[in-house]
């Protein structure tokens, strides 16, 4: 049988856009992804033996804040690694704990690692890891990856999530921001800039001042690599603002304990309004 293959299905209203399964269509003990796609013409694929494999790479990568290559209780995973390895048809997954699991086939596998940034250096050896799985349900161990500061700098990342913003609505909007740089703790305040034409309802944690369109949260001890995130409350316009463009600005100010590195980072969101309107 070949490894993937593909049927189309003509005039299928409703069946519209992608869909994907896990099922071992060929019995060989491997799961396979069945996906649908399109709406009146519908094509399926099947992808033989790419869901997974019959072994696995557990691993983990680490910050290793004094460097003797060992994960201790006090330091963290590094969540927004990569890690790769050779194998094409096996996927990694990244926990937020920075612990990972490869699933692949028998084989030999080379599985090597980049942080997420440049001020990340590697403590840990070797680079890279030369994996044989020789037998199927065989387990590799022993693969971790540790990074240490390399240089003193503050980063922040930030970001914006929203649900669908449609006329009259009360909806959920989730402001993140994050400790992505080398030192810690951080202080400092989140400021959110709603459109006016938004009404806000309320938030978790609650804003510790409001000025007009403005909505501030300070903020105390944020560790490397922590992210914490500001469920918002919001209601949309009404039918008067459909297809109009609304807006969001956030911005994060972070300073060290001693106020000597100092960040600022904004991010904008968008979205049109839309309704389900009747005019008669």
């Amino acid at each position: 049988a070949p490894d993937s293959l593909a049927i189309s299905l003509n005039d299928c209203n409703g069946c519209g856009g992608m869909g994907y399964s896990l099922l071992d269509i060929d019995n060989d003990g491997d799961m396979d992804i069945v996906s649908a796609v399109g709406s009146q013409h519908v094509q399926f694929r099947s992808h033989r033996n790419v869901a997974g494999g019959s072994c696995s790479m557990p691993g983990s990568v680490f910050v290793d804040l004094d460097q003797d290559q060992v994960q201790g209780p006090d330091e963290p995973g590094l969540p927004w690694a990569v890690v790769n390895t050779d194998e094409p048809s096996s996927f990694v997954t990244l926990d937020s704990l920075g612990n990972w699991t490869n699933l692949a086939d028998t084989g030999t596998y080379v599985v090597q690692c980049t942080p997420p940034f440049p001020w990340w250096q590697l403590s840990t050896s070797p680079s890279a890891y030369t994996v044989q799985l020789a037998t199927a349900g065989t387990a590799a161990t022993g693969i971790h990856f540790g990074y240490y500061p390399a240089i003193d700098t503050i980063s922040i990342g930030s970001s914006i999530a929203s649900a669908p913003t449609r006329c009259n609505f009360d909806i959920h909007q989730w402001l993140s921001y994050r400790n992505q740089g080398t030192i810690a703790p951080l202080h400092g305040q989140v400021r959110f800039v709603k459109d006016p034409a938004v009404g806000f309802l309320a938030s978790l944690p609650l804003p510790d001042a409001i000025s007009g369109d403005t909505l501030l949260w300070d903020f105390q001890g944020l560790a490397i690599l922590e992210e914490r995130t500001i469920v918002l409350d919001m209601h949309m316009p009404d039918v008067g603002f459909m297809g109009d463009t609304i807006h969001g600005e956030l911005t994060v100010v972070a300073n060290d304990d001693g106020d000597l590195h100092t960040q600022t980072m904004s991010t904008h969101w968008e979205s049109v309004i839309s309704c389900a309107y009747d005019p008669n």
